[in-house]
């Protein structure tokens, strides 16, 4: 699995086929009952900026998607696909919930999983250069042209989760193989959620049409992300100004501005501007260096680590940024037994450390796994309470309401669908909106290290960020390479100072 840009959501030509909820699914989604506890701080979040975007006539992106490209299996039952679809939506609670904003609260309903049903529906087909002929048999046909903008279109109404169960489904079928698609509202889902969806519901396609064994994880029970949303609140509110990951929180902001993490790289945006996103992945190392790189930092505190400390080198000698500060995601599951659930598990993990007085990689590296080590420890408190804290202590507002400059990482080889084609040849992607930062997902599959990274489209920060990357592939070449990396070797080489200031 890959996390791309939704350009890269490209299927081979086909029939296109979307899977939609049936006359008597629409009606329980209407008449679904509410459903006591409150919902997270990120949900919250969420769907306050939805409604501020959508009165702004601003279209909805913020959801994640996944695309497969299946070519050993054909789709010869539809109807199956389908059951595959519902019974996916039926084991997981937030799948099934809807959201309503009265007075400013937001309420929860959801759906009883016997009344989920999917009908598959004919709508066109995907032609070569990816172009979308729809039917025009309803107001869907207005979408034909571009792949992107019927899918951008598509997954702007439908993967939304106030008023209606935010989930798309699809699938391009052909004479041999097929992709599918999904796409679901970020209130409900992650990255570590997309990872998991393409290999389940294709796991219900396979014993169904192939009579193979449900993977085991497959056959777990596990707890609902809407029980975790309301835990996770409750626990939140026990935390206090005094807390000891507060306190730690507050030494780190206070010697970082008293603001959340910006792009350490100018890209010529006025503070506060924004720019249309553009996405980009691409390959950091292929797979037998990236096992040498994780052997090297094995001694150093280990791989995340010494991802931070190749990064951190990268801004010193491109930028000249003596002192690295992030933030990073952590996957909450882990700490909830919500093992396997589709829902939003993010906690966020401060980053800091100096790049000052380390003279290598592997010293740097030791640094930066204390740093990773302290921001797990003050992840613990939730990001809306260490915020609250940095705004009552300095009486500073708007540094701590901007999205953060974030680097995460995620080892796909340790999901329960690595292995199979469907998962292999996946990809992950979210809506494309505007920003003013460069932030990157590192990961790492079977064939390599890669980065996802979401950056400004203007030709200024294009062009800056293409150096950029340029060096930070060197620097991550240089450590598998050598085992050690020289501080300040590198400064120079990428011309960074050449980029002219055109746009």
């Amino acid at each position: 699995m890959m996390i791309v840009e939704q350009a890269c959501f490209r299927p081979q030509p086909g029939e296109l086929i979307e899977f939609r909820p049936t006359a008597s699914y629409l009606a329980a989604i209407a008449a679904a009952p509410l459903r006591e506890g409150p919902v997270s701080f990120l949900q919250e979040t969420h769907f306050h900026g939805v409604t501020m975007a959508a009165a702004a006539g601003l279209q909805h992106q913020s959801y994640c998607g996944s695309y497969a490209e299946v070519e050993t299996i054909n789709l010869d039952d539809v109807d199956a696909l389908a059951r595959s679809y519902e019974r996916f939506v039926r084991r997981h609670e937030a799948l099934r919930a809807w959201f309503e904003m009265v007075d400013g609260q937001i309420r929860t309903h959801v759906v009883a999983p016997e009344d989920v049903a999917f009908e598959p529906v004919v709508v066109g087909d995907v032609l070569p250069e990816v172009q979308v002929q729809l039917n025009g048999s309803d107001d869907r046909g207005r979408w034909s042209g571009e792949m992107y903008d019927y899918a951008r279109n598509l997954f702007s109404v439908e993967a939304l989760a106030l008023g209606s169960p935010g989930v798309v489904f699809g699938v391009v079928r052909r004479p041999r193989g097929f992709a599918l698609f999904t796409a679901t509202d970020h209130s409900v889902n992650d990255g570590i959620s997309q990872g998991f969806a393409i290999s389940e519901i294709m796991d219900y396609y396979r014993e169904q049409v192939l009579g193979e064994e449900l993977h085991r994880v497959n056959r777990m029970k596990f707890g609902s992300f809407l029980d975790f949303a309301a835990q996770d609140r409750a626990e939140g509110a026990e935390f206090t100004r005094d807390s000891p990951e507060i306190q730690d929180a507050l030494e780190i902001f206070r010697d970082n501005g008293n603001a959340m993490p910006t792009c350490p790289i100018d890209l010529g945006l006025a503070d506060g501007e924004q720019a249309p996103m553009k996405g980009h992945a691409f390959y950091l190392l292929d797979a037998d260096a990236a096992d040498r790189f994780e052997e090297i930092t094995t001694p150093t505190g280990g791989i995340v680590g010494g991802l931070f400390a190749a990064v951190a080198i990268t801004d010193y000698e491109f930028e000249g940024v003596e002192k690295y500060f992030g933030l990073t995601m952590l996957n909450a599951r882990n700490l909830r037994r919500q093992g396997l659930s589709q829902g939003w598990f993010c906690r966020f993990a401060p980053v800091a450390f100096e790049v000052a007085g380390t003279a290598t990689f592997t010293e740097l590296a030791k640094r930066a796994h204390a740093a990773y080590a302290r921001g797990r420890t003050i992840s613990r408190a939730p990001v809306n309470a260490i915020a609250q804290a940095v705004i009552e202590s300095t009486g500073e507002y708007q540094g701590m309401i901007k999205v953060p400059h974030v680097l995460s990482y995620i080892d796909f080889r340790r999901f329960p669908g690595a292995g199979r084609e469907e998962f292999d040849n996946s990809f992950q992607f979210s809506g494309d909106g505007f920003t003013s930062n460069a932030s990157m997902w590192i990961n790492r599959d079977a064939r390599a290290m890669y980065v996802g990274t979401q950056t400004p489209d203007t030709p200024y920060a294009q062009e800056v960020l293409t150096r950029y990357h340029q060096h930070l592939r060197h620097v991550f070449a240089r450590i598998a390479e050598q085992g050690d990396y020289e501080i300040g070797s590198g400064a120079g080489l990428f011309a960074r100072d050449a980029v002219a200031v055109t746009g």
